[in-house]
């Protein structure tokens, strides 16, 4: 039996958990489980981390090791900007703090050059545009939500 023991010890194991599906309070459990038949020496949770639903997962993050990975709910989602610039600062952010962008993966769309495709080949401020389109300004100019919403209505009327 003490053979049996040392050999597992030896065996390197990678446990890759979903965090969507499972909940934190198994995580004791399921590493002393695992021991029993190896080291995990890679151990990864995928799950949607951009909502507050994993909260139990993220205060045993540190304390297991245990590397979380974007996997978002909704795989075939892109996201949208007004121009360029918000896609390259989270870029910078992310390298900044030394992480994966949490739009990484997905595709953008700059809707400011799509608008001047569809209308009339000249690209405006966001502010602009919400008027020609009479549409009604929310909130403040350069403020992330504000413009998000906006940039959306914008793109809601595109689609028609």
């Amino acid at each position: 039996m003490a053979t049996h023991t040392s050999n597992n010890a030896q065996k390197r194991l990678a446990v890759l958990i979903d965090a969507d599906n499972a909940p934190a309070a198994i995580v004791e459990g399921l590493f002393e489980e695992i021991a029993k038949y190896g080291v995990a020496s890679v151990k990864r949770i995928y799950g949607d981390w951009t909502g507050p639903h994993l909260g139990g997962w993220k205060k045993v993050l540190f304390d297991y090791s245990i590397q979380p990975i974007q996997q978002f709910a909704y795989p075939n989602a892109a996201w949208a900007s007004w121009g360029d610039y918000d896609a390259r600062q989270l870029e910078r952010d992310a390298a900044f703090a030394r992480r994966p962008s949490l739009l990484e993966g997905l595709p953008h769309f700059n809707a400011r050059k799509w608008h001047a495709g569809l209308y009339d080949n000249r690209p405006k401020g966001l502010m602009q545009t919400v008027e020609s389109l009479g549409l009604k300004w929310q909130g403040t100019y350069h403020r992330g939500i504000d413009d998000a919403k906006n940039v959306a209505s914008i793109i809601k009327e595109m689609l028609g």
